[in-house]
């Protein structure tokens, strides 16, 4: 249920946001795409991170998760902002440099969800072969993701 509610809550703001910019900024709706497959990067990312941090002291997993999701809260506290402030009237550095920072943050987080995702396809491909030529009761935690490609996405990260 509280995924459903996030996915939901997700959604609505996206179409929210695509709204308001093609009322007020037409074009700059081009940008929606690619925020939403970075979005999308960024939580399947979260999904292995959150695998190795929960494991942390409490203090340090909030510190974390905290700092992990500070880009996409920042974004977020822009569009709340632009309601009652127009995003015209900003400083327009400051705009820019915010507005970057957070593009910037959220294509890094990428690249180890693209990394993750290579490593996902390796892992299906390799548990379906198992599966469908040898022997049907093989189970899917039997096949880890490779560690020295994660190693190397977050090193390139």
């Amino acid at each position: 249920m509280k995924k459903t509610l996030l996915f939901v809550l997700t959604s609505l703001s996206f179409i929210g946001i695509y709204c308001v910019l093609i009322i007020n900024f037409p074009k700059n709706t081009g940008v929606i795409p690619f925020l939403i497959i970075l979005l999308f990067a960024n939580v399947y990312l979260w999904t292995y991170v959150h695998d190795c941090i929960r494991r942390y002291r409490k203090s340090l997993y909030l510190l974390t998760a905290s700092l992990y999701w500070l880009p996409l809260a920042t974004f977020y506290g822009m569009v709340i902002t632009g309601f009652f402030y127009p995003f015209t009237q900003w400083n327009i550095p400051a705009r820019a440099y915010l507005s970057g920072t957070i593009v910037i943050t959220l294509a890094i987080m990428a690249i180890p969800a693209a990394f993750l995702t290579i490593n996902d396809i390796i892992r299906i491909s390799r548990y379906s072969i198992n599966f469908f030529h040898h022997r049907p009761e093989a189970k899917w935690q039997n096949f880890p993701r490779n560690s020295v490609a994660m190693n190397v996405s977050w090193i390139l990260a």
